[in-house]
């Protein structure tokens, strides 16, 4: 502990109180931004990253600054923590990510802050004040934030999806569903569910004749068709829950590439036999958590 006039600062407990408070925002950064290319946000990189930023704030208290030219101190600790979270990243996305950062840290300070004198607090602040008024804050935030990047996406509900398999190119029409968040369990990649037609020049006689046959369901046939096509290795099946169904399984593959209106996903590829949409303007379905911002 260290003495600062007459107020004594435990450094464990400071370490605490902002590794907690880093990752309450950075966690809500991720919810509200997402990771590009695919990826999922990982609990410890989270982890990783309050603890970089929280480790950096409190060596800087230890040291003796305190006041602007502390905080000034805290910033590359604080953008330190969001490349451990969000790298590789670009740096238009870098930006826009350590700008939503820094307002949720302002919104969570001022909703603090705002309890705290509210409930007409004296002295040091409780920590339990603190927590709840930033958690309280935090889903505030990000339910107002996700409500505008809905009503933002509908605006462009449609992306064109360019799918590469060992030369061959498929080109499909994908619409953004906010409500689709398929995962495939072994790689934690985000799941693209696309009509078979649209998928026919590109996948292996093999595999085709599969679906033609209607043995879709049977994920054995599945693997060997794809072991004969030599593509065994990117095979890939996905379980799903849809109304009427309890649990069902989709055949999928992980394709050589996937370009989203220009910018590079690393995705699976479910096949669907079947039509998604009831009308012709698109052919594939994609979540918005690998969209670029």
């Amino acid at each position: 502990m260290i003495y600062i006039g007459y107020v004594t600062v435990y450094i464990d407990l400071l370490f605490l109180i902002n590794f907690v408070m880093n990752c309450l925002v950075f966690f809500a950064t991720a919810r509200l931004i997402g990771a590009s290319g695919g990826r999922r946000i990982r609990k410890w990189r989270v982890a990783a990253g309050g603890a970089l930023s929280a480790a950096v704030y409190t060596l800087s208290f230890l040291f003796g600054f305190y006041g602007v030219f502390g905080f000034l101190l805290n910033i590359p600790g604080f953008l330190g923590g969001l490349l451990v979270i969000f790298a590789p990243i670009s740096l238009r996305r870098f930006i826009n990510v350590s700008l939503t950062a820094f307002g949720l840290t302002i919104v969570l300070g001022g909703g603090s802050l705002a309890a705290y004198f509210s409930l007409g607090m004296d002295g040091i602040v409780p920590i339990w004040l603190i927590a709840g008024a930033s958690i309280i804050m935090t889903y505030i935030t990000t339910q107002i934030v996700k409500r505008v990047k809905t009503k933002a996406l509908q605006k462009s509900i449609y992306k064109n999806l360019r799918i590469s398999l060992f030369g061959q190119c498929a080109k499909l029409t994908a619409l953004v569903d906010t409500g689709h968040r398929l995962i495939e369990p072994l790689s934690g990649k985000s799941v693209v569910v696309a009509e078979l037609s649209g998928l026919i020049k590109i996948l292996p006689d093999k595999i085709v004749d599969l679906f033609t046959y209607k043995m879709d369901a049977d994920m054995e046939q599945a693997a060997t068709a794809f072991a004969d096509a030599g593509v065994a290795e990117r095979f890939h099946i996905v379980p799903y829950k849809s109304i009427g169904k309890e649990l069902g399984v989709l055949v999928a593959f992980r394709p050589c590439e996937v370009i989203v209106d220009e910018v590079c996903v690393g995705v699976i590829i479910a096949i669907y036999d079947g039509k998604i949409g009831t009308d012709f303007e698109y052919n594939a379905l994609i979540g918005t958590d690998f969209i670029e911002n």
